[in-house]
């Protein structure tokens, strides 16, 4: 009896050995396994996140491209539009066209033409200011020359009169007059 219990119990603690390993092992599988799904569901997460910035940024691309085509299409349709209204239009009011048109053009003219005579009267008034100058500076010029003139002229008299007083007080002093008489 006491070998069938000891053989019992190294059965059971073996049976139980391999149930605790087995037990073990499939905790340790059940871990593992809910970290791989783990992963393996963030992963999809993450690639789906990623396709779907992905898709928005092909969205966002392609909704300016077909606004942009929308716009160049509008415009062209607006400008064909325009161009036919403008013929439209001139054909029922050519005349009244025409006489806008005259009318705009004579209103250049005029202003070209009062803005003429304001600068040719700028300029005509500069012109006489600018002979008056010049006159003035002529004026001028002949009073400094006359001055001038006037001045040499004294000069040259009183240094004729310097050189004829020597002559004539020294022969008054041959004479036996003298500054002192």
């Amino acid at each position: 009896q006491s070998l069938e219990k000891r053989i019992l119990f190294r059965v059971l603690r073996g049976w139980r050995e391999q149930a605790s390993s087995q037990k073990y092992l499939r905790n340790l599988y059940s871990h593992f396994r809910h970290q791989t799904e783990t992963r393996m569901l963030q992963n999809a997460f993450q690639n789906l996140r990623w396709r779907a910035d992905y898709c928005a940024g092909l969205q966002d691309t392609m909704l300016a491209v077909v606004r942009d085509k929308e716009r160049a299409t509008v415009k062209a349709v607006l400008t064909v539009w325009r161009d036919r209204l403008d013929n439209i239009l001139a054909a029922r009011f050519y005349v009244h066209i025409l006489t806008v048109r005259t009318a705009r053009q004579w209103h250049r003219f005029v202003v070209r033409k009062n803005l003429q005579r304001q600068t040719d009267a700028q300029n005509e008034a500069l012109a006489i200011r600018h002979h008056n100058l010049s006159l003035c500076r002529v004026v001028i010029s002949s009073l400094r020359t006359e001055v001038t003139v006037a001045r040499h002229a004294t000069e040259a008299q009183s240094e004729a009169v310097q050189q004829v007083r020597p002559t004539v007080e020294g022969q008054g002093r041959l004479r036996g007059d003298s500054k002192d008489n």
